[in-house]
């Protein structure tokens, strides 16, 4: 057996499906925010919050905007349990049924019916109560009927007059819904009441009356600095509410607070090429801070930060005229700004010398020292180019009065009483600054003399032929010498400096030896090289001419220990004419002769060579006025 289907009863029931699906649409309540409510945590800077609401249900619902938490009560007898009729506000004032009551249809979904005896609904509400809403409608009625009382003032349907009931009484902070007095009852049924804390203006009355014919808008106005919160809501017929969504909206009408602070530049000149800028805000609702700085006729840079402090240094700036101010605005579109600064950059004079000196300068080089001057502003004044020898004697004061931008030279050629250190100082003055620029290079007394040695001996007879021939390959061990050219050294007479000829110690010697060279003055004299705190540095036994001389005091010869320089004296001078018999002394003044020993093809301060010896300049002048000095080898 087939089973059908009348085709004309299935039509019949899509039909009525879609009819209850549209019908279950149509009793939705949908509530939502239009413009120009403000967005979700929006910060504005007007002191007004316009919240505007439209109710898309087209059939009977009422609205209303809690604005910041205002609805303090809100007993919509839907919900109810156990003699509790639930609070659906913030503040959880439930109330409690007494007597009498049951449950009925409401306006909107379910209401209480109370029996005008004992029945009644009561809540403590301890919060202001400005507004107070609610229907009603008594046994004799057919229709309900919507009051609202702002502050005084009835509505009834949205029109203001007097109702024929009124069926809300409050005393203090209670409140009995069912009661037209304090033991007058109501007999009739009561559907959503609601208190608000504050005055509802007149579309907000109609709203609550229907909304579908008066949607809710309302102009909160002359709100103080903080945060609010609303939230609109809709309900339906059935008693569904629905929520447009929680919304908080923050009132910042101050201009946030904006200063310099250290360590920003002052308005006037300075002489470097950089401008600090320190800004502090305060507001509680910073965004951007942001710097300009400007020249006389655009803006050059600008720099933003995020909060209440920035600071930026602003560098590398050509020298002129510069202006610097800073805003500072917050979330909410307020924007404070502070004075404008001068700031005139006029850079010091620049000056770039140089010299042309040798790598190892000696008394008689000649040395060239150049200066170039320039300033920015071309507002240099003079320029003072000294140079001062060792003793400080200035032997040059070029004083350019009239200069300019531009070249400045001179150049000294020294003499040979020059030892010690040249100093030179270019001083260049603007007519806001003073630039310094000084060098300097050394004349030392020592000179360091460095070779290589090498040695050959052959015997032939008077035909030319060779009968010896003797080469040295390996030149370590043979010593070198250097002595005043004026000197007459005899080679086997030689002892240490510093030694008696009993070995005994005389570390005078070292300062009677500066003495006759005129050494003693600087910081590198034979004294100091050689000793320290009254006993040799350091001590070699040399073999000179096969005889072994002990205890000769020794420094290196330059920046390693590979070649060292030991100083000896000529005991065959010794005269003791007044002096001490068997040891070095002024009224003597034996010779004096420097020794090294080589070493072959080891390094040194100036490449790999067999031998390294250092001796004071003026070891040329130690016997008397002269130029030159005598070097001796002894090939081993």
């Amino acid at each position: 057996m087939k089973a059908g289907i009348d085709i004309r009863n299935a039509g019949r029931i899509l039909i009525l499906i879609l009819v209850l699906i549209s019908m279950l649409f149509l009793i939705k309540a949908i509530v939502e925010y239009k413009d120009p409510t403000p967005g979700q945590n929006e910060y504005r800077n007007k002191d007004w919050v316009f919240v505007n609401v439209t109710d898309s249900d087209a059939a009977g619902t009422y609205s209303f905007i809690n604005w910041n938490e205002s609805l303090v009560l809100w007993l919509s007898m839907e919900h109810n349990e156990s003699g509790t009729v639930y609070d659906n506000s913030s503040y959880g004032n439930d109330g409690t049924a007494f007597g009498k009551t049951n449950k009925t249809a409401g306006r909107f979904g379910n209401a209480f019916g109370l029996d005008g005896e004992t029945g009644y609904i009561e809540s403590t509400v301890s919060q202001d109560k400005h507004t107070v809403s609610f229907w009603y409608k008594n046994t004799t009625e057919l229709n309900w009927t919507h009051v609202v009382n702002a502050s005084g003032t009835l509505y009834v349907n949205g029109v203001i007059g007097a109702p024929g009931q009124y069926p809300v009484y409050i005393s203090g902070d209670t409140i009995q819904a069912g009661k037209l007095s304090g033991s007058s009852y109501f007999n009739g049924s009561i559907d959503e009441l609601l208190i608000f804390n504050r005055n509802l203006s007149y579309q907000e009355v109609l709203a609550l009356y229907n909304s579908s014919k008066y949607e809710p808008y309302h102009n909160f106005t002359s709100l103080e600095d903080g945060l609010y919160n609303y939230t609109a809501y809709s309900v339906n017929e059935s008693g569904d509410a629905d929520n447009a969504g929680y919304r908080n909206v923050t009132i910042d009408t101050l201009n946030p607070g904006i200063n310099f602070t250290s360590p920003t530049a002052p308005s006037g000149r300075r002489n470097v090429d950089w401008i600090a800028v320190n800004i502090t805000a305060d507001d509680p609702n910073p965004e951007n801070i942001t710097i300009f700085l400007y020249n006389s006729t655009d803006l050059i840079i600008s720099n933003s930060s995020g909060g209440n402090n920035f600071f930026w240094n602003i560098t590398s700036l050509d020298s002129g005229i510069y202006y610097i101010n800073s805003s500072a605005n917050d979330i909410a579109g307020n924007i404070n700004s502070t004075p404008t600064r001068e700031v005139i950059i006029d850079m010091p004079a620049v000056i770039n010398l140089h010299a042309s000196v040798p790598p190892y300068p000696a008394e008689s080089d000649e040395v060239y020292i150049y200066a170039n001057v320039t300033d920015d502003n071309d507002d240099v004044r003079w320029v003072n180019f000294t140079i001062a020898a060792p003793n400080g004697t200035v032997i040059i004061n070029n004083e350019n009065a009239s200069s300019r931008n531009g070249n400045i030279w001179n150049s000294s050629k020294l003499n040979a009483s020059s030892l010690g250190r040249w100093m030179w100082n270019i001083t260049a003055y603007d007519n806001f600054s003073v630039t310094f620029a000084e060098g300097s290079f050394n004349i030392a007394i020592w000179h360091t003399f460095v070779g290589n040695l090498s040695g050959s001996l052959q015997l032939a007879d008077e035909a030319g032929s060779s009968l010896v021939r003797w080469n040295v390959e390996n030149v370590s061990g043979s010593n070198i010498y250097i002595a005043d050219s004026d000197s007459s050294i005899n080679f086997n007479s030689l002892a240490a400096l510093g030694r008696n000829l009993s070995n005994a110690s005389t570390i005078n010697d070292f300062e009677e030896l500066d003495d006759f060279l005129a050494t003693g003055n600087y910081t590198d004299s034979i004294n100091s090289t050689y000793t320290f705190s009254g006993n040799v540095k350091k001590e070699y036994n040399f073999t000179v001419f096969g005889k072994t001389i002990y205890y000769v005091p020794i420094v290196n010869s330059t920046n390693n220990s590979n070649f060292f320089t030991g100083i000896l004296w000529d005991s065959s001078d010794d005269t003791n004419n007044g002096g001490e018999e068997g040891e070095y002394e002024k009224t003597a003044k034996e010779d004096i002769v420097f020794i090294t020993e080589a070493s072959k093809g080891e390094l040194g301060k100036y490449g790999v060579y067999d031998y390294e010896i250092k001796i004071p300049a003026k070891l040329r002048e130690y016997v008397s006025a002269g130029s030159s000095v005598s070097l001796y080898g002894e090939i081993r």
